[in-house]
């Protein structure tokens, strides 16, 4: 018997705290948790125009997000999409802070190419990140569901980066702890023609 599997779809999950000495300007982790809940209290209502993020507004952030994030989502596109790009078009930047009982449903992040999520803590309410095929588990019984269409768990870590294609949909499980709070970045890339921003 052949077997192929066509619908490859890779997912990388890189610790940031494992790469501190070879980040330009690494940020201390817990001053990056401060300025994260800062932004949040800044950018949390999702209804408004996103908020520009600077390096006067974050520089922590800013700096981790141009040293560490936008290499490994460039070193992503290349090693596992296949594309090679040198810098991002765009790139917008948001916290997310979730109290106890809070969840968040299924959602993706439509109409960017790559979105990371980080973890400046750890967490119990696991990222659930959903099967892209939809309704493709439709009239399965339960055991083959489970087996070949469940979510991926993923429990983060203090310093844990999702890397992800934007339009797999992912959601929270149930906040249990104090706080769960996590910084996103959704990438653009050109599309044809030049690659450069």
């Amino acid at each position: 018997m052949n077997v192929i599997q066509p619908w490859k779809i890779e997912i990388a999950i890189v610790n940031m705290l494992d790469y501190v000495n070879d980040i330009p300007k690494s940020p201390d982790n817990a001053a990056l948790l401060e300025e994260i809940h800062a932004l949040h209290c800044l950018t949390h209502d999702d209804d408004e125009v996103p908020l520009e993020i600077t390096r006067e507004l974050s520089p922590l952030v800013v700096d981790f997000r141009e040293n560490f994030v936008a290499p490994k989502v460039i070193q992503f596109m290349r090693d596992h999409m296949g594309y090679e790009v040198t810098s991002a078009a765009r790139i917008d930047t948001f916290a997310k802070w979730f109290k106890p009982g809070q969840d968040l449903g299924a959602h993706l992040h439509g109409g960017t190419h790559i979105t990371t999520v980080y973890y400046p803590a750890d967490s119990e309410a696991a990222l659930m990140i959903f099967d892209p095929r939809f309704n493709a588990s439709r009239g399965y019984p339960q055991q083959v569901r489970d087996k070949h269409f469940a979510p991926y768990v993923f429990h983060p870590r203090a310093g844990d980066l999702v890397i992800m294609p934007s339009y797999l949909m992912h959601g929270v499980k149930v906040v249990q702890e104090e706080m769960r709070l996590s910084l996103v970045n959704d990438f653009f890339f050109h599309c044809g023609g030049r690659q450069d921003a």
